[in-house]
């Protein structure tokens, strides 16, 4: 086999591109590898491409195995959209490095090759300046995790609006350390629907740690609307939030339905600074017919409560 389907570097996409309708399967590293460091894009579109049953060499860098492959300039802008990422199972799915990168109606499915592995992995740190990432209205099944969002700088995340079943991996999702100086919505998780995934015994489900980093405003991040259904981290936590206390921070966890799920605790709440005396806002979630605590915290007091009003815990009385 080719070691790539499609392999573009140097100024080829420097005014912009469009890839359409394109199949890259059966390759040996990367079925789509974009490799620029030295070159940024103009709006790079990718719609209807299938990138199947990558990654068969032994060969190759661990950056070269996986479906597709981006790493260009920060200031690079690259859509894709109604695509099919699928059966990559050497590594990821997808690797992003240092590029803005909108992902929307794209399936990812039967991705990864460990259980360590993800569907997506995005990795933009400050060193190289940071991007930011959407993923929105896509569909996530049978893969390892499904995805791992790495940022810092001026760089929000935004995963929205996607439908996530039957995935099985050491974790579903892994955000960490998000230290993101920006001010207004920095992360965004909301309206995903997760059905059916599980991680091994002990695991933790899902792990979001905001980090650190002030700004000269305040700073939200929204874990809001989430839907989540027959799922299992037996032992374990189910979602883990690692939170900035500090002033500048607003943090949201509301909204959420957590339905006939498995795992010792359901929300764990956690603090990563001993500054500053902010609570996140824990609200309006229905905790139904679950095995283990809905709600657990090592947040120190400060004098400052946790709000944890309107929360549906299971019964008429909460806790």
């Amino acid at each position: 086999s080719a070691q790539y389907g499609l392999f573009i570097t140097g100024s080829v996409c420097a005014n912009g591109c469009l890839f359409e309708r394109i199949e890259m399967s059966n390759n040996g590293w990367s079925g789509l590898c974009s490799y620029n460091p030295g070159q940024s894009y103009a709006p790079t579109v990718f719609r209807g491409i299938r990138v199947i049953n990558n990654g068969g060499l032994s060969t190759g860098s661990y950056e070269q195995i996986h479906g597709v492959y981006f790493y260009n300039m920060y200031g690079s802008n690259v859509v894709i959209r109604d695509s099919y990422i699928g059966n990559n199972t050497r590594s990821y799915g997808m690797y992003i490095r240092y590029t803005l990168m909108s992902i929307y109606n794209t399936t990812f499915a039967d991705n990864g090759g460990a259980a360590s592995d993800y569907a997506v992995v995005f990795d933009s740190t400050s060193d190289q300046g940071g991007v930011p990432l959407s993923i929105t209205n896509c569909v996530f099944t049978r893969n390892t995790g499904v995805a791992y969002l790495r940022s810092s700088s001026d760089t929000p995340i935004l995963f929205t609006n996607n439908y996530i079943f039957n995935n099985y991996g050491s974790q579903i999702i892994t955000v960490p350390r998000l230290n993101i100086y920006r001010t207004g919505l920095s992360f965004s998780f909301s309206q995903n629907v997760f059905v059916q995934n599980a991680v091994p015994q002990g695991n933790t489900f899902i792990s979001i740690d905001e980090g650190c980093c002030s700004t000269s405003g305040l700073r939200y991040m929204a874990i809001d609307n989430n839907t989540f259904t027959n799922n299992a981290a037996p032992g374990g936590t189910f979602l883990y939030v690692n939170i900035d206390a500090r002033d500048y921070s607003r943090d949201s966890v509301s909204g959420n339905t957590f339905l006939s799920n498995v795992a010792a605790t359901t929300i764990l709440l956690d603090d990563n600074v001993n500054a500053g005396a902010h609570r996140p806002v824990v609200t309006g979630n229905l905790f139904l017919n679950h095995t283990g605590v809905e709600m657990r915290t090592t947040v120190p007091a400060r004098g400052v409560p946790i709000d944890a009003s309107q929360n549906f815990w299971g019964t008429n009385l909460e806790p």
